[in-house]
């Protein structure tokens, strides 16, 4: 290469170079016409970022050849754990084995590529999760949704607090549990920012913006009827026993420490209300009701073998046990329905109708007496089974049915029998004792109760409550038979009748408190419950000022926010919120 090629004119070679690089040069061309300036060849050298380049390829290169390498030897396990596991994880799954890893990650079943493509925070891996976490739910579909709550449930709660939660929301274990963090990480403890990732209302702290209880503790119905107030105001003072008002003479803290539960009655009611059971008149669970025998036969009723004494004079109603087991009786649950005075002795001058009816109501108080003299409890348990299906009701289940009729043996059932029929005089056995006893004044076989929560009562009542014999069930037809219910009426002047499926039912337990199901929301009294400044309930549960509307006025964040603060007693979210509103506990190997 040169920068001219010289042309030849005559002997001697000319410089050709042209013009635009210079005109003809000074060296000229050589003798052998070769041009006098040849030019040099040219060797380029890499820059700095060239070689940078060149060497992140072959790293890239060498390093993703290594990758694979051990992705695909039996050590991979080894080599892209991220940390230990936590120490129960560690203890369960031991070494770093492929068979480990798969346990919780659906990956490491897969090639070597499945790493890659997988992620240890899909809902997919949540499953085996679950294989040893167990949520006790019903419906395995809600496991992975937020809160474990139903689509309903959780858009019900979240339009309540002005949210808007997507329709098929899922959300993996992984995303909020994070393992490979060391033996010391505990899985359950989240952050404040991770809880508030999800919620479209958010605040900085407890202190700065979290929103107020509202009308918590809750007011509404309960299960018996108490007034804070009254009791407070009015019977503390004026009980015949001095007794101080203090929260704690009727609650305590459940096992858990959780809840504030009601003592039972014995320690909570009995100083001031177990006179009440002391003298009872007696349950009437059989009798013979008072008839004008006279204007009925005149007006057609055959009443042959009808107690001479059991006349006009006789004013005890047929009482509601009583009449359901006549129910039993297709004639008799027709007439007792057909709307006759209760007491039967009120029917002045009846009509020939209202004779047939109180006719078959009497044959069927005989065959009744016949029937409990000869087979006692059994009999009342076949006369409950009829009346319940005859009003389309379940009939109570075997363990009911001990309740029911098992009190009262047939040889009282019989003593009065023989005693009225035969016209015989004599004086029922009123003695002290719980059982069955007759009173000759009014016909009647009662049962003495043993006191507070007599099981016989209790069984007779929610039997009661359920409509049975047909008609209003629950509170109406509690309030239409209130007058005849005799001693079970000490029963309902605590205890709430209420409905539920168009039943009604008697919810016994003092407390109007869920167990199967979890707030999201926890609180323990117990550990509060140290501090002397706590001791005293009214610290947090200020007392309404009048009577009705509830007996508390609602918790003060306030309050909370005297010892809830960051340097405190922690202000952390799961400090007072859970999020599993379900329980969540290793499975039971029984049970797999």
């Amino acid at each position: 290469m040169a920068e001219c090629v010289p042309k030849k004119a005559g002997p001697a070679w000319q410089c050709a170079r042209a013009e635009e690089l210079g005109g003809k040069c000074a060296e000229g061309p050589r003798a052998d016409g070769a041009c006098g300036r040849p030019l040099e060849k040219c060797s380029p050298l890499r820059t700095h970022a060239a070689w940078h380049a060149l060497a992140a390829r072959w790293a890239a290169i060498f390093g993703v050849a290594v990758v694979v390498l051990l992705l695909a030897g039996n050590w991979r396990e080894r080599f892209i754990v991220p940390g230990d596991l936590s120490f129960p994880h560690a203890r369960i799954l031991g070494e770093k084995t492929r068979e480990a890893c798969a346990t919780c990650h659906s990956a490491a079943q897969g090639g070597a590529f499945a790493w890659f493509t997988g992620r240890p925070t899909r809902a997919s891996d949540s499953q085996r999760c679950l294989a040893c976490h167990e949520l006790h739910v019903d419906r395995r579909d809600v496991w992975t949704r937020p809160h474990s709550m139903t689509e309903a449930d959780l858009r019900a709660a979240s339009l309540a607090r002005g949210g808007t939660p997507s329709a098929g929301a899922r959300i993996a274990c992984g995303t909020c549990h994070k393992e490979h963090r060391g033996a010391e990480n505990d899985m359950k403890v989240l952050s404040n920012e991770q809880c508030q990732t999800c919620h479209a209302s958010n605040f900085r702290s407890f202190a700065d913006g979290h929103p107020d209880f509202g009308d918590y503790p809750k007011g509404g119905a309960q299960p018996i009827v108490f007034s804070h107030r009254k009791h407070h105001d009015e019977h503390f003072a004026k009980a015949r026993v001095a007794v101080t008002w203090e929260c704690r003479l009727c609650h305590e803290p459940d096992p858990s420490a959780t809840a504030m539960r009601v003592r039972p009655f014995e320690q909570a009611c009995a100083t001031c209300h177990k006179a009440m059971f002391d003298k009872p008149a007696g349950i009437v669970v059989a009798q013979f009701p008072g008839l004008q025998r006279k204007a009925l036969e005149k007006a057609g009723a055959k009443l042959e073998g009808w107690p001479e004494d059991a006349n006009g004079d006789v004013e005890e109603p047929i009482s509601p046990v009583f009449e359901l087991l006549l129910s039993a009786g297709p004639e008799s649950s027709k007439a007792l329905a057909s709307g006759l005075p209760n007491p039967l002795s009120d029917l002045g001058k009846p009509t020939a109708e209202q004779a047939g009816a109180v006719e078959a109501i009497a044959r069927e108080v005989r065959l009744a007496f016949v029937e409990l003299s000869s087979k006692g409890p059994s009999a009342i348990g076949e006369r409950i089974r009829r009346a319940a299906l005859s009003a389309g009701v379940e009939p109570p289940d075997a363990r009911t049915m001990v309740d029911l009729c098992g009190a009262i043996p047939a040889e009282v059932f019989a003593a009065g029998g023989e005693r009225w029929l035969a016209g015989k005089e004599g004086k029922g056995d009123a003695g002290t004792a719980p059982g069955g006893f007759l009173r000759d004044a009014d016909f009647t076989v009662r049962y003495r109760g043993a006191g507070h929560a007599d099981p016989f009562a209790r069984a007779w009542l929610d039997l009661l409550v359920r409509g049975i014999p047909k008609g209003l069930p629950g509170s109406q037809a509690v309030l239409r038979r209130e007058s005849r219910l005799g001693d079970l009426m000490a029963c309902l002047q605590c205890h709430v009748v209420g409905e539920r499926d168009g039943a009604g039912f008697i919810d016994w337990k003092a407390e109007l408190r869920d167990t199967t199901k979890r707030s999201l929301t926890r609180f323990q009294h117990r550990p509060h419950l140290v501090f002397p400044k706590l001791k005293d309930c009214e610290a947090c549960h200020a007392m309404a000022a009048a009577v009705g509307g509830g007996d508390f006025l609602p918790v003060s964040r306030q309050t909370c926010l005297e010892c809830h603060t960051p340097k405190g007693a922690g202000d952390a979210c799961l400090k007072c919120h859970l999020y599993h509103r379900v329980e969540v506990r290793p499975v039971d190997p029984a049970r797999k």
